[in-house]
C-alpha cells in the first residue's frame, strides 16, 4: 500500500466481503468500486486503508444501511445439510482391489454412491505416499497422479455464480489436483446448495472437512509419525486441502453422484502453511491401532487434537505450557484437579516401579511449581505463567531444552498409548484400571 494506490490480484478483488459496520453488513467486492479490471486500486482517497473491512458507502459515511439479509425461505433453500455417512459395513469390496488401487472412484465407491453420497476430493500437502492408502469409514488416500482428473467436467456451466467466480479468481484448476496426493471422502449434501452458497461458506466447508478428517484419523497419524520436539518437527503436514502450486490457496473438488460433473471450490481457507522440512512419509496404517469408539476413545481423540495443536505451535514457551495442560487433561478429562493429583496419575503411566515413580513425582515439581531452599520460585510453569518468563531464560542450554521436550513427549505418549489400548471401554471402567496401575 502506498500513496499512489494498492496492488490487488484477481482473487482479492473478487472476494465477497461483508461490511464490518454493524448497522450495514452489506456484501460487497472491492472490484465493484474499481470500475474494471485495473491492477492498481486508486481513489477514492485513502479507501485502500479500509477496503478489506468496509463497503465504500460506509467508509465515506454516506450509507443508508438499506441492505437486507436473505429471506428465511432463501436461507432454507441454501442449507447444505452436510453429513458424513454413518454406515460403513460395505467398505470396501475386496473383489475390486485392482480397480480401487488404480483410482476408479465409481467402482471404489459404488455402495456409497448407491446410498446417495457425493464425493469430495481434497489435496494433501507435505504428505508423501507411494501407493493407495486405505482408511476406515470409506476414506482413501491416493498418490499424486493416480486419479485421472481429465474425466471430470469441473465447474461446467456454473461460472456465472459469484462464488464460482471467486474460486476461479484463486487460480486453482483441476490440473492442480494431479500434482499432489489426494484424500477421497464420501459425503451426503444438497448439491444445488453447494452451487448457490457464498464463497465464505465454501471456505467453511474446507475447514469443516479438515476438522472431521483430523478428528477421525489425521491427528492420530500425526501422533504416530511426528514428535513433540524443542524445534517443531519437520515431518508436520499442512492442513487438508492446501495447494502446493499456490501457497495462499486451499481447494476441494466435489463430484456429483452418478455423473462426471464436478465443482471446484478454492480460496484462502487458512491463514498459514508449514514450509520447514518435507512432511510425513505415510504407509498403510493398521486399522486396529486407531482409537476405538468407546467413551475412552472419545477422550483419546480429544487428547490427540490437543497434541496436534501443540505440535503446530511455534513458540517453545507456549508449546511447553500446552504440553502441561495436555497432561492435566489426560489425568482428569472431566474435571479440574490440582497438579498434586495430576502428577500422581501421570506418574502411574510413566513408571514401572516405585523408584521410577518417585523420580517422576520429583521431576514434576520442577516442571510446575517448585521452590528452592530460600523460597524462590524455580518451577517452570509458575515462572512462565505468573512471572512472564521465557522458557529459554529458564532452561539456558539448548541440549537441556531438547531433553525437556523429549521428556514431556514421553509422558504424553505413554499415557495416550495406554488409553488407546482401552479405548473401547467406558470411562468409569477405565478409571478402575487406572487406579490399579
Amino acid at each position: 500500500m502506498n500513496e499512489s494506490g494498492i496492488h490487488l490480484d484477481e482473487y482479492t478483488k473478487n472476494l465477497e466481503r461483508r461490511c464490518n459496520n454493524s448497522s450495514c453488513q452489506k456484501k460487497y467486492r472491492i472490484l465493484d468500486y474499481i470500475g474494471g479490471n485495473e491492477g492498481m486500486f486508486y481513489p477514492p482517497v485513502k479507501y485502500a486503508r479500509g477496503c478489506s473491512k468496509f463497503c465504500l458507502e460506509c467508509w465515506l459515511g454516506v450509507s443508508e444501511f438499506t441492505a437486507q439479509d436473505d429471506s428465511e425461505e432463501l436461507k432454507e433453500n441454501k442449507k447444505l445439510n452436510l453429513k458424513f455417512p454413518t454406515e460403513h459395513n460395505h467398505w470396501y469390496n475386496e473383489n475390486n482391489l485392482k480397480e480401487i488401487n488404480n483410482g476408479n472412484l465409481q467402482v471404489t465407491y459404488e455402495a456409497y454412491l448407491n446410498d446417495g453420497c457425493h464425493l469430495a476430493i481434497l489435496p494433501l500437502s507435505r504428505i508423501i505416499v507411494e501407493k493407495a492408502i486405505y482408511l476406515p469409514c470409506g476414506l482413501m488416500i491416493y498418490p499424486e497422479g493416480r486419479i485421472d482428473f481429465s474425466n471430470f467436467d469441473s465447474n461446467s456451466g456454473e461460472q456465472c455464480e459469484l462464488s464460482s467466480l471467486q474460486s476461479i479468481a484463486s487460480g486453482v484448476s483441476v490440473s492442480d489436483f494431479n500434482n499432489q496426493p489426494v484424500l477421497i471422502i464420501p459425503l451426503k449434501f444438497n448439491w444445488d446448495s453447494l452451487l448457490s452458497i457464498s464463497h465464505s461458506e465454501h471456505m467453511e466447508i474446507i475447514r469443516t472437512l479438515s476438522e472431521i478428517f483430523d478428528a477421525m484419523f489425521f491427528n492420530f497419524l500425526k501422533y504416530e509419525n511426528c514428535q513433540l520436539t524443542y524445534i517443531p518437527d519437520e515431518g508436520l503436514p499442512n492442513s487438508l486441502g492446501q495447494i502446493n502450486s499456490n501457497n495462499m490457496m486451499a481447494a476441494a473438488l466435489f463430484l456429483k453422484n452418478g455423473t462426471n460433473k464436478g465443482k471446484i471450490i478454492a480460496g484462502a481457507a487458512y491463514s498459514h502453511r508449514i514450509t520447514r522440512g518435507t512432511g510425513i512419509v505415510l504407509n498403510q496404517p493398521e486399522w486396529d491401532e486407531f482409537p476405538h469408539f468407546g467413551e475412552v476413545g472419545d477422550i483419546v481423540r480429544d487428547a490427540l487434537l490437543l497434541y496436534s495443536q501443540l505440535l503446530h505451535t511455534e513458540s517453545a514457551t507456549s508449546r511447553f505450557i500446552q504440553a502441561i495442560s495436555l497432561l492435566e487433561f489426560i489425568a482428569y478429562p472431566k474435571e479440574f484437579k490440582k497438579m498434586e493429583r495430576v502428577k500422581t496419575v501421570i506418574s502411574r503411566y510413566a513408571s514401572s516401579n516405585e523408584d521410577e515413580r518417585h523420580k517422576v513425582l520429583e521431576r514434576f515439581k520442577f516442571l510446575t511449581g517448585k521452590k528452592d531452599a530460600l523460597g524462590n520460585q524455580i518451577g517452570l510453569r509458575t515462572n512462565i505463567v505468573h512471572i512472564g518468563a521465557r522458557l529459554e531464560d529458564l532452561v539456558t542450554l539448548e541440549i537441556d531444552r531438547i531433553n525437556l521436550f523429549i521428556e514431556l513427549d514421553t509422558y504424553i505418549r505413554c499415557s495416550i498409548k495406554h488409553m488407546i489400548k482401552h479405548s473401547e471401554m467406558s470411562f468409569v471402567d477405565y478409571k478402575k484400571i487406572q487406579e490399579l496401575m
